[in-house]
């Protein structure tokens, strides 16, 4: 970030010195003061699970940098790395709302409003297809939220260089939540890595609240 002369910030009205960002590849520049800024973009960097063990050789990092927005929450997801192995399923014709994307490469975001048990599962393919569900309590009264608004999806691929950034944009309710970032990863030997902040000791648990690592804010 580089601080720049005082402006008006659009988050708290006043003049401040605020900061600028541009986020590779996004093109967006966000003029917030620093206290704002803050609280509105985070970068979560996750983890594999305990047991995959091959991910250490080929060096893959994956983060991922939420956005913040009125209304709305923008997810980029950006692995490093050799990701030259990894399954990229076709972009599909017709994408829409799909079940079992977990099956495959997938990124994940789990949001839980504080205080409650109920929260949402999004399911973000790199086809375009995706999921929404909402659950009452942990893993139970699962509810297909298919009618939800399509989440923008877009999907970059260089396995030689980058390895991977999916940009991803949907609604969101202005109410403190925290938030869990996964993903799952499928090879071309159809092996999977499951990447979460954290994870439960047993077993790959998305739907843990172990694995919700970060909080999402109201002032947006």
């Amino acid at each position: 970030p580089k601080p720049i002369t005082a402006e008006l910030c659009h988050k708290c009205g006043k003049m401040q010195r605020l900061d600028v960002i541009s986020l590779k590849r996004r093109r967006q520049r966000h003029n917030q003061c620093f206290y704002h800024r803050c609280l509105t973009i985070l970068e979560i960097k996750l983890n594999p699970y305990i047991t995959n063990q091959d991910h250490a050789t080929r060096k893959q990092n994956i983060v991922c940098i939420v956005d913040q927005q009125e209304g709305f929450l923008n997810l980029s997801y950006r692995g490093t790395g050799n990701f030259a192995d990894t399954l990229w399923e076709k972009h599909a014709k017709n994408p829409g709302f799909r079940d079992l994307l977990w099956e495959d490469t997938v990124f994940e975001a789990f949001i839980q409003p504080w205080g409650m048990q109920e929260y949402e599962e999004w399911n973000f393919s790199p086809t375009g297809n995706w999921a929404h569900y909402h659950f009452s309590a942990y893993r139970k009264g699962r509810k297909k939220l298919a009618k939800t608004q399509p989440p923008a999806i877009n999907c970059i691929l260089e396995p030689s260089k980058f390895g991977f950034q999916v940009d991803v944009r949907i609604q969101r309710k202005k109410e403190p939540a925290a938030i869990g970032i996964c993903a799952v990863i499928k090879d071309k030997n159809s092996n999977q890595t499951y990447w979460a902040i954290r994870h439960s000791y047993k077993a790959p648990d998305f739907h843990h609240q172990e694995s919700f690592g970060a909080t999402l804010n109201t002032g947006i």
